[in-house]
């Protein structure tokens, strides 16, 4: 009976559990924002940390209630991603970091986290299932260097005489979810120190429970006694003491936050676990943000194109690094890549890329133009909104190879935007590299910098960065050499340096021709020399393998090779790249100086057809016939 009786607990909880969730979804992801208050002793900014920035229905309306009421004051959420980076940057050399980086619970993490960045910047910091209702600046004066506040909790510790009669509640522990200081804080200083001269008594140790292990050690336990010692040799008459729980405005469970947390374990339900290990529990977190990038494609519009499937997935396998794309939420969930973001989470449109008298052509294949521009205003919000330092960013219609290290290679060559071109004049962005946001920027204001300069698209634009701005790069293609008389500001960079070539363009066409809905034939065939080509292909011999990952051009007469980065499928056949019998049998052709068709385009076959056909009855029947009909009118 009594086992009885606890299923039907747990079923019931579990009932109750999944009723609330549905009314919680969708998540919703929340932006940063500025605030209008000014700085005086405490910064006007509120730093929070959580696992991701999405929160569900209830949560998400408290939080903003929190922040309709302190519209002073700027808040910004670190999610798990943003706030290892900016451990990363900022505390790399300080032994801190070492320990952040062992510890086992995120809890921990966002207990260093809140410490290391309210002392770095100044400001307040919140959990952010907590809050104050009502607001935070109104709780002390303008002149205070420090906020504090109390626990209902009892002290175990109990300070000295001295101390005691400098606290409000000597006998309670000083809430560490919720406070303030100036920037360089000394107590947040020693509360830093206290916990790497406390990290070896924690470390290869098993706690049989470690939410008290984590509460001495980077929580509250620890907050309160570094606050004690700092009293006892110091004077805190700036430093603000709020009572216990904010005066009884604290918010110490936002509605709808347990709801969420629900779904995972605590920490405070493990037992008999370390708190600190030595397996570096973020190190491949670290390592994409440290040795590595990201490839980022950038959709804009309603519908991926049929194709880009089978190209994302193939990229997804050969590129080496984690993928990202990003689309309008309308646009389907893709899972041939590694994150899928959304606009509508961190783009904001302007008007300042396109202003008035731009000859940018809205009527070509649905605005083409106006969008491939248009991405890179997305590109630049995007390393700025989740504080990506480098990234690569391809077309969909590429395959990538092996560029797992190239960003090492690349940072040592220059900061800025990296961009092969197959002309003088036109940088095309098949595969670009990008270690420097704000040069994106004058990509995206050219027109306004450049006013007399005419760009009908974003290869003339990135053609004349390239030609006159050192912040962008010139990478080597098959057509090299014929970077040697540039009259360039800007850098070039040669094949010995990257290790490999770039396609912009000629190469795809080549192995696999032009693009089936822009060239007005029934049959399409590879072997097509872009009208921009410095190269003979003759010389030279392909080896393209998508399982093996291998893409390569060999000298004929040298017997030379050159590691291929990426292929720009300008016809977008990859049907055929996804089978690699047929895609060797086309490369084997191509080396023996056969071409192949490719594609026959059943629409052209009619369009051409009745086209030609119907130009012929004019010619022969119409016209004559309209001829006779005038002469017998007049």
């Amino acid at each position: 009976m009594t086992f009885l009786l606890m299923v039907l607990r747990v079923f019931r909880q579990k009932t109750r559990l999944i009723i609330d969730l549905l009314f919680e979804y969708p998540l919703t992801k929340i932006h940063d924002i500025k605030g209008y208050g000014c700085d005086n002793g405490i910064p006007t900014v509120v730093y929070q940390t959580c696992e991701n920035s999405y929160f569900g229905k209830t949560h998400k309306e408290q939080l903003e209630k929190f922040r309709n009421l302190n519209k002073a004051l700027s808040f910004y959420i670190y999610d798990e991603r943003k706030r290892d980076q900016y451990m990363l940057e900022n505390w790399e050399i300080h032994p801190i970091y070492e320990i952040y980086k062992c510890a086992k619970y995120n809890v921990m993490r966002a207990d260093i986290f809140r410490y290391c960045i309210v002392y770095d910047k100044g400001g307040y910091y919140f959990d952010i299932n907590k809050g104050v209702d009502g607001s935070v600046l109104e709780l002390h004066s303008r002149e205070a260097h420090g906020m504090i506040s109390f626990e209902g909790s009892h002290n175990l510790i109990q300070p000295h005489f001295n101390v005691a009669r400098k606290l409000q509640h000597p006998d309670k522990l000083i809430i560490q979810w919720g406070f303030g200081f100036k920037k360089k804080s000394a107590i947040l200083k020693a509360m830093i120190d206290n916990i790497c001269d406390a990290y070896p008594l924690y470390q290869d140790k098993i706690f049989h429970s470690p939410k008290f292990a984590i509460l001495s050690f980077t929580g509250p336990g620890m907050f309160t006694k570094t606050l004690i010692d700092f009293i006892a040799e110091n004077d805190i008459d700036k430093i603000a003491q709020i009572g216990i729980d904010f005066e009884g405005k604290g918010i110490v469970y936002m509605k709808g936050s347990r709801v969420m947390n629900q779904k995972k374990g605590h920490y405070s339900d493990m037992k008999n676990t370390a708190v600190v290990s030595e397996i570096r529990l973020i190190e491949n977190n670290m390592k994409i943000n440290k040795d590595s990038s990201v490839l980022v494609y950038v959709w804009i519009g309603d519908k991926l194109p049929s194709w880009s499937k089978k190209a994302l997935k193939i990229s997804k396998k050969t590129a080496g690094i984690e993928t990202i794309l990003i689309t309008s939420k309308k646009c389907e969930k893709i899972k041939c890549v590694s994150k899928q973001y959304y606009l509508e989470d961190f783009y904001k449109k302007t008007d300042k890329i396109f202003p008035k008298g731009v000859g940018f052509s809205s009527t070509f294949n649905n605005g083409f133009w106006l969008k491939t521009t248009e991405r890179f205003h997305v590109l630049e919000q995007f390393m700025h909104f989740y504080n990506y330092q480098t990234i690569f960013h391809a077309e969909l219609d590429n395959l990538i190879f092996d560029i797992d290290t190239l960003n090492c290679t690349l940072n040592k060559l220059g900061k800025g935007i990296f961009v092969p071109r197959d002309a003088v004049n036109r940088g095309i962005a098949s595969l670009i590299y990008i270690n420097n946001a704000n040069s994106l920027s004058k990509i995206t204001s050219f027109y306004s910098n450049n006013p007399s300069v005419i760009a009908h698209n974003d290869m003339d634009i990135l053609g004349s960065l390239l030609t006159h701005d050192c912040d962008f790069h010139s990478l080597p293609t098959e057509s090299e050499s014929f970077t040697k008389n540039f009259d360039s500001n800007g850098q070039i960079i040669h094949s010995h340096q990257t290790g490999g070539i770039f396609d912009a363009a000629s190469i795809g066409q080549y192995i696999l021709g032009f693009d089936p809905k822009i060239v007005a034939k029934i049959f399409v065939h590879n072997c097509i020399y872009n009208e921009n080509l410095h190269f003979d292909f003759s010389r030279v011999s392909f080896e393209l393998d998508v399982d093996k990952c291998i893409s390569q051009m060999t000298e004929l007469q040298s017997k030379s090779s050159k590691k291929l980065y990426n292929i720009h499928v300008h016809s977008k056949l990859f049907d055929l790249i996804d089978n690699p019998k047929t895609l060797l049998r086309i490369v084997e052709r191509l080396n023996n100086g056969k071409r192949s068709m490719l594609y026959f385009n059943l629409y052209n076959f009619f369009y051409l057809n009745v086209r030609y056909i119907v130009a012929r009855m004019y010619k022969f029947i119409i016209k004559p016939l309209l001829r006779l009909t005038l002469k017998e009118y007049k």
